[in-house]
């Protein structure tokens, strides 16, 4: 099962602790501190739990070490891994960490799921894929 690794992030909110930082990737990732903000609409979800997912609980500590809130800037048309605890790596956070656990978590304590939503970035209603992995 192929896992969605792609973010077409223009704004992904929440800021990061030392804990979950984001990390080097092709393009410049800014984080910006402006207090807990969702600029995104409703997302849709979708399962991608494997044997090579997550932890559950790696992915909801990130949710609470960036409850602080922020936001990243990160161009668009490239994956961009904006936060990583342990084996829980993601794009845009707290909301979908805590829905996608809550829906799709497996026995096994690991999950991992993908989704699209609508975020205010550059333009209005821009479309983000996000990818929990």
């Amino acid at each position: 099962m192929t896992i969605l690794k792609t973010i077409l992030c223009l704004v992904a909110a929440f800021l990061a602790s030392t804990l979950a930082i984001p990390t080097d990737d092709t393009s410049p990732v800014q984080l910006l501190d402006i207090g807990s903000k969702n600029q995104c609409g409703d997302p849709t979800f979708a399962d991608q739990g494997s044997d090579a997912s997550p932890f559950a609980s790696d992915c909801l500590q990130i949710a609470a070490n960036i409850g602080r809130g922020g936001l990243w800037r990160a161009s668009a048309g490239a994956h961009h891994q904006l936060v990583q605890y342990y084996s829980c790596a993601f794009g845009d956070i707290i909301d979908l960490i805590q829905k996608s656990v809550r829906l799709f978590a497996r026995p096994d304590g690991r999950v991992g799921s993908k989704g699209d939503m609508k975020c205010h970035a550059a333009a209005p209603g821009s479309g983000v894929l996000w990818g929990l992995y």
